[in-house]
Formats: structure tokens, C-alpha cells, sequence
């Protein structure tokens, strides 16, 4: 069976960027030594900022980084110099002369692991590990793979083979790129633990800082260093949060459980959230709505056939779940308790957001117009622009570059 060819992944592990604060009194040590090491070694770290449990009562709950002080709309929370960043470099160039360098990107954050110097190397080390579906059991992935349907539904404009999001589960997977594309670098992928840290939490709509980073600028990241800065004014004790799903137009609610882990709930979790089924041609976002409940806004006008193609995957993700989820664990392989709630969590996620619009396509004119689209049927008009493959979205525009630059 031809393998699909994928709309790009964001790899979080080509970069492993830090924007760190001043840990408060009774933080754990690695964070305390990381932001000493930061500031001896050039990064500039903004006074007023600490590092806490998010439940200050509650020493189980997740850190975030805090305000100590109102901060202005504008200024610059970090600075980190490029020199402290693990970088593809140059060392592994005869073997990856690729102009991403996402192997020696990877091969290089390996070894600074072993580098007793490298405080963001022990930071990382400190943190968990294998909570992405790239990175679970064999048993796992292939549970996630069938409940996708991988490589089985039809084509689509981006794709030979189809399947739900997120791409790239199972079969050319971030794990099987490893073992296939760096296997020149002589070592064991598979033995391999991914781990991936930012210490601003993620809030889709709430977020209130952002990267000052452009692709199209003439200003080049290893010049400029890596800086974070305030969107809007920010009161003593308020979090400082970030948007880790702002960055592409097709990067949704499926790409955040793929490169981050999170699976929001569809009443209580994190909104916006961005949906794209590639082979039915169907593009929509959920958000609160006034009345309490979750709202459905079409972002391409849906057509019969697509929908069509929705309630048929509604119908076997039912089926699915009274196959599998019926057997329970203990039968279907080495499969973590932890793998096992997060597939189950996810597919409630899909579930409820396919449920959602094909019952809100009912109130939308229906037109097969979609179909006569070409291959970038999905990118969104005014708000994007495509580099290398990718839809760049700023939601900054005049901070980075008038429109006409682009």
C-alpha cells in the first residue's frame, strides 16, 4: 500500500527552545540551576517573573510562570543568546546535509544529555518522558493506529492514503523517521526517550505572551537570540500563558494530543479548538458559545459528501470503542494504563467533535464547492502564508512585518 504523503509535523523535538523565569522560593533545584546558568552565561530574564505551582496549596499541580509585578504590554520577558540553544550545527554535516537538520538537531540535544556542564540538558532530563503517541509501546500505537484508520480512507488533496488526524501515527511516525532517516548517526532510536519542555503553559484563546520570531524577516534567530515577549498588560500574580497551536493554519486540537500530549475536553477544555479532516475536505472550529454550550464556525463551507464521509467514521468509532474498549486492557498487549486512558480520551475528543459538526452542518447551506478547490483547499485567505510547506499564521502582524513584505 503507497505510504501517504504527510502535511509536515512539527517536531518538537528539532526545538528545544527555553523561555525560563525566577523559580519561587521552594522550587525544585533543576529549575533554580537552570536560570543561574541562563543569566552567568548572557540570557536576559525579566525581574519580574517567578516560577510556581499553578495550585500554590497543592504541590501536585503543574508549575507556570507567574508575574511578580504588572508588566507592560511589550516587554521583553527573555532573551535567550544562540549559543545556549542545542542547535543542528555543524559537527554531523557529512551525514546529515539535510537544510533542516532535524537528525543533528536530535543527535545533539543526545549529547548534551551527557554534558555535565549543560543545566537545560539536566532540566530536560528532569522532566517526563514518553506521554507522546510517537513514544509509547508497540501495543499502544497500534491500538491509536486502528481507532485512526491509518492509510485506509480515501484520498485526499494532501494525501495517497488517508486517515483521521493526527497524521503521522504508527507508520512514518517521529520514531520510525528516526530509525530510517538517521540511521547513519549509529544510534538505537528505539531505545530512545523523547522528553519536550516550555515552561509557559498553553491557553489557545487566554494567552498573553509570544515568540518574536518571523521566518520572513531579514533578522536571523542566531543573531537576535530567542525572545519572548508580553502581548498585553499583565497584573501581579496573573499567569503568563502561551499558544502552542497559533503557529500553523492547519495545526488543531489533533496536532496538540500528536506533538504535546494534551487532550481538551469538549465542555470544560481549552477553546479554540481547530479541526481539519483532510479526505472529507471538512475544516471547522469549536468555541463557547454564549449559551454555555460549544459552538461550531465552518472555516471551508462543508458539503454533503463530507459530511457524509464524517458519519461514517462516527459509526465506526462507535463500533471501535464496543470492540476494544469493551475487552478492557489486560488482552490487548503491554499497554500502559496511562496510553490506555489517553487513547480512550482522545477518541471521545474526535468523537464529539465529528458528532458536533455534522449536527451543526445542519444549520450551514451545504455546496460541493470544496471539491473543485485545489490541494491548499484548507488554508485559511488573509491570515496565512505558505514557506517550505507550511502555513505560517501572525496573529501580530504590524510587530513583525507589514503585509505587503510577505
Amino acid at each position: 500500500m503507497p505510504q501517504p504523503a504527510r502535511r509536515p509535523r512539527r517536531w518538537p523535538a528539532l526545538a528545544l527552545l527555553l523561555a525560563s523565569a525566577v523559580p519561587a522560593s521552594g522550587d525544585d533545584a533543576l529549575a533554580t540551576e537552570l536560570v543561574e546558568w541562563l543569566r552567568t552565561n548572557g540570557a536576559k530574564i525579566h525581574d519580574g517573573l517567578a516560577i510556581r505551582h499553578v495550585d500554590p496549596s497543592d504541590p501536585t499541580s503543574p508549575r507556570g510562570v507567574f508575574a511578580t509585578r504588572t508588566i507592560d504590554e511589550g516587554e521583553v520577558l527573555c532573551n535567550i543568546p544562540w549559543d545556549l540553544m542545542i542547535t543542528p550545527g555543524d559537527k554531523y554535516t557529512s551525514v546529515d546535509d539535510s537544510d533542516e537538520g532535524g537528525c543533528r538537531a536530535i543527535v545533539s540535544t543526545i549529547e548534551a544529555f551527557d554534558d555535565g556542564t549543560n543545566a537545560y540538558a539536566r532540566y530536560l532530563l528532569g522532566q517526563p518522558r514518553r506521554y507522546l503517541p510517537d513514544f509509547w509501546s508497540d501495543s499502544a500505537r497500534a491500538l491509536l493506529s486502528e481507532m485512526l484508520a491509518v492509510g485506509e480512507l480515501a484520498a485526499g488533496p494532501m494525501t495517497e492514503r488517508d486517515e483521521l488526524p493526527p497524521h503521522g501515527i504508527g507508520e512514518d511516525g517521529l520514531l520510525d523517521w528516526l530509525v530510517e532517516d538517521c540511521e547513519g548517526f549509529g544510534i538505537d532510536w528505539t531505545n530512545e526517550t523523547h522528553v519536550h519542555a516550555d515552561m509557559f503553559n498553553h491557553n489557545g484563546k487566554g494567552y498573553n505572551i509570544a515568540h518574536r520570531y518571523n521566518p520572513y524577516s531579514g533578522d536571523h534567530i542566531d543573531q537576535t537570540g530567542y525572545e519572548v515577549y508580553t502581548t498585553k498588560s499583565i497584573e501581579a500574580g496573573e499567569e503568563l500563558l502561551n499558544s502552542y497551536n497559533s503557529m500553523y493554519d492547519w495545526f488543531g486540537a489533533p496536532e496538540m494530543f500528536a506533538n504535546f500530549g494534551i487532550v481538551n475536553g469538549m465542555v470544560n477544555g481549552d477553546m479554540p479548538q481547530l479541526f481539519l479532516f483532510d479526505f472529507a475536505r471538512v475544516k471547522f472550529e469549536l468555541d463557547h458559545g454564549a449559551d454555555g454550550g460549544v459552538e461550531v464556525r465552518f472555516l471551508v463551507p462543508p458539503s454533503e459528501k463530507g459530511i457524509g464521509l464524517l458519519e461514517g467514521q462516527l459509526r465506526r468509532l462507535a463500533d471501535f470503542a464496543k470492540e476494544r474498549r469493551d475487552r478492557g486492557r489486560d488482552d490487548q498487549g503491554d499497554i500502559s494504563e496511562y496510553e490506555w486512558d489517553m487513547i480512550w480520551r482522545y477518541h471521545a475528543m474526535l468523537q464529539g467533535a465529528i458528532s458536533l459538526a455534522v449536527n451543526g452542518s445542519a444549520k450551514e447551506e451545504r455546496t460541493d464547492e470544496v471539491w473543485s478547490m485545489d490541494d491548499d483547499w484548507w488554508v485559511k485567505d488573509g491570515n496565512t502564508n505558505m514557506a517550505a510547506g507550511y502555513a505560517w499564521i501572525y496573529p501580530n502582524l504590524p510587530q513583525n512585518l507589514a503585509s505587503e513584505e510577505l
